[in-house]
């Protein structure tokens, strides 16, 4: 009887775990295709599996001078396969380098971020396999380690 339940027990774990496995997937899937999407309706620019980054430089959250570090340490990458999304207005942070690089910078300073929270402060998406793999978001209580690993040449 004790066997049985351990069995009855285990099985039930392993569909919980292989449910928990797949949900996150799905929702890497449709983030990243939510955010396909918004590039392709507002900026006419399909993300391409070469795409590997998005950079998101805004101003909306906490702190400023932290989101223009972030913007200068990420002008070193403009180069590279990465997609920039410019929503800051450049009260705070430095956005010239961008306007003047805008082969793969895009600018939208009339987003609406209940509609896209995914972009309401600055952050980096790493993409793989047309999902989202990883993101890091710039936040004032970790910025030396964040910078550190948003080093984009990954």
């Amino acid at each position: 009887m004790k066997n049985i339940k351990n069995i009855i027990l285990l099985l039930i774990l392993s569909v919980c775990s292989s449910f928990l496995v797949v949900c996150c997937k799905s929702k890497s899937e449709k983030d990243f295709q939510k955010i396909q999407n918004y590039f392709e309706k507002k900026h006419n620019h399909k993300m391409n599996s070469s795409v590997n980054k998005l950079v998101v430089i805004s101003e909306c959250k906490g702190c400023g001078t932290c989101d223009d570090r972030f913007a200068q340490t990420a002008l070193k990458y403009l180069a590279d396969s990465s997609v920039f999304l410019i929503t800051s207005k450049g009260n705070v942070v430095d956005i010239q380098p961008f306007i003047d690089q805008m082969d793969n910078c895009f600018f939208d300073w009339q987003l609406d971020l209940s509609k896209f929270p995914e972009f309401y402060s600055s952050r980096v998406f790493y993409f793989k396999d047309n999902k989202i793999d990883t993101v890091i978001v710039i936040n004032s209580n970790e910025i030396i380690q964040q910078l550190e690993y948003f080093r984009l040449d990954k």
